[in-house]
C-alpha cells in the first residue's frame, strides 16, 4: 500500500473535471502555510486552494494546480503556500466502510461519491470553554499532574519536511484535539471561507483543532481514493534542486507513508467483531441502511455484488478458523441466489428477509429449549 498524490493523466481520465480541480482546504492546511482562495468555493461553500500533483514540469519544477487558476511550477525545496491532497489505493479502505459511511455530492451534472477513512485533525474549535478545558489538561500533562501522561492518546506528526514534530491529541467527552501554533508565514493573516462563513487566523498564534473523519472521493477509473481537500501545509516537496519526477523518492511520499497514514488510522476501530453466522446476518442488516438500499433499487446487480464484496472483507479481516468464514461465504451466495430467483425481490425486501431469518432462528432456539423442559418436567412425573 502506497500513498501518492493525483497526477494529470488520473485527472485527464476523469475529464478534468472541475469538481476534482476545486479541492477545498482544511483549517489545519491554513494554519501550516497554504493561502487560499477567497472568492472560489467549492459545492459546499468552501475556499479552494492550490495542491500538488505528483508530475514533473520542464527544468525539473514541481506542479501545483487549482480550479480556474494557471498550472503553477515550483522548485521542489522552495518554501510554499501549496496543500498536500494525499491518494491511497481504493482497496485500502474497507467495503464495509464504504457501505456505511457512503454520501453523494452534487456539483453541477457532476455527482461523486464520498466516503470517511481514517482521522485527522483538520478543524478549528471556536467553544472558548472547551479551549480552556483543553489549555488546562495541556498545562497538567506540562506539569506531569493527573493522569494526562504523554503519549495517552496519540500524537500527529507535521511541519516543515525535516523539521516536523510530534503533537500530542487530548481527549474531551470522546473527541480528540491537537494545539497547533500558526505558520509565521501567513503575513500577518489568513481570511478563508468554511461552509459558506469567513475565517481569519493570525500567525505565531495558538489554534486547537479537532479531530475528524477524512473524506475521500471514490474515483473508480482509476481505482483510487482522492482526499476530498487538502489536509495538510507548510511542507517543500522535497528537500533538492530539481525533482526527477519518481515521486516515491521525494521527502514528502517518505512523510506520507511513514508518518501520515499509519497516524490517520490510529483510531480506525476494527469493522467487526463477528463470532457465528447469526452475528454476521446482524452486521448485515446493520450495514446495508435505507439510504445505501434506496441507491440500489435501480441496479439489483450491485446490491449482490455488494453483498457478496461484504461478506469477502469480513472473513479476511477476522482470520476465521474452522468453517465460519465458509458459512458466510456460502451463506451470502445462497441469499444472492434466493433474490435472483425471484424478480419481484428488492434489495430492500432482501434485507426484511434476512431480519427475519434472524428472528426466527432465535425463536427456534427459545422454542426447542422450552420444549426441552416440558419434556424434561414430564420425565420427572413419570
Amino acid at each position: 500500500m502506497s500513498v501518492t498524490l493525483l497526477s494529470l493523466e488520473n485527472i485527464k481520465k476523469l475529464n478534468n473535471s472541475p469538481f476534482i480541480l476545486k479541492a477545498g482546504v482544511s483549517d489545519l492546511a491554513v494554519i501550516q502555510g497554504v493561502e487560499p482562495s477567497y472568492n472560489f468555493v467549492t459545492s459546499e461553500g468552501n475556499s479552494i486552494a492550490r495542491f500538488w500533483v505528483r508530475d514533473v514540469a520542464k527544468h525539473g519544477f514541481c506542479i501545483a494546480l487549482e480550479h480556474n487558476s494557471p498550472t503553477m511550477h515550483i522548485k521542489p525545496n522552495c518554501k510554499n503556500e501549496i496543500s498536500v491532497r494525499p491518494v491511497i489505493p481504493l482497496s485500502a479502505i474497507p467495503h464495509s466502510t464504504i457501505l456505511q459511511t457512503m454520501r453523494h455530492l452534487q456539483d453541477g451534472d457532476e455527482k461523486w461519491s464520498i466516503v470517511q477513512f481514517g482521522h485527522y485533525p483538520q478543524t478549528i474549535v471556536e467553544d472558548e470553554t472547551l479551549i480552556e478545558n483543553l489549555n488546562m489538561m495541556r498545562s497538567r500533562l506540562a506539569m506531569h499532574e493527573g493522569e494526562y501522561q504523554k503519549g495517552k492518546f496519540g500524537s500527529y506528526a507535521f511541519g516543515p519536511l525535516g523539521e516536523y514534530s510530534q503533537h500530542e491529541v487530548f481527549e474531551v467527552d470522546g473527541e480528540r484535539y491537537v494545539c497547533v501554533t500558526a505558520n509565521k508565514r501567513l503575513y500577518g493573516h489568513r481570511i478563508w471561507k468554511r461552509n459558506k462563513s469567513s475565517f481569519k487566523v493570525k500567525e505565531g498564534q495558538e489554534y486547537w483543532l479537532k479531530v475528524e473523519p477524512i473524506e475521500w472521493i471514490l474515483d473508480t477509473k482509476n481505482e483510487k481514493a482522492i482526499a476530498l481537500k487538502g489536509l495538510i501545509g507548510g511542507m517543500t516537496f522535497d528537500s533538492s534542486e530539481t525533482y526527477d519526477g519518481v515521486f516515491e523518492k521525494t521527502l514528502l511520499s517518505q512523510y506520507l507513508n511513514k508518518h501520515f497514514y499509519p497516524e490517520m488510522l490510529q483510531y480506525q476501530e476494527e469493522d467487526y467483531n463477528i463470532h457465528s453466522l447469526t452475528e454476521f446476518k446482524e452486521a448485515i442488516v446493520g450495514s446495508f441502511s435505507e439510504e445505501r438500499l434506496q441507491q440500489y433499487q435501480d441496479n439489483r446487480l450491485n446490491f449482490y455484488l455488494a453483498l457478496l464484496k461484504f461478506a469477502k472483507d469480513v472473513s479476511e479481516a477476522n482470520s476465521y478458523e474452522g468453517t465460519l468464514k465458509e458459512d458466510i461465504v456460502i451463506y451470502a451466495k445462497d441469499v444472492v441466489k434466493r433474490m435472483t430467483q425471484d424478480e419481484k425481490i428488492t434489495p430492500q425486501r432482501a434485507i426484511q428477509k434476512i431480519k427475519a431469518e434472524i428472528y426466527d432462528e432465535k425463536i427456534q432456539i427459545s422454542h426447542w429449549q422450552a420444549s426441552g423442559l416440558r419434556q424434561l418436567k414430564q420425565n420427572e412425573k413419570e
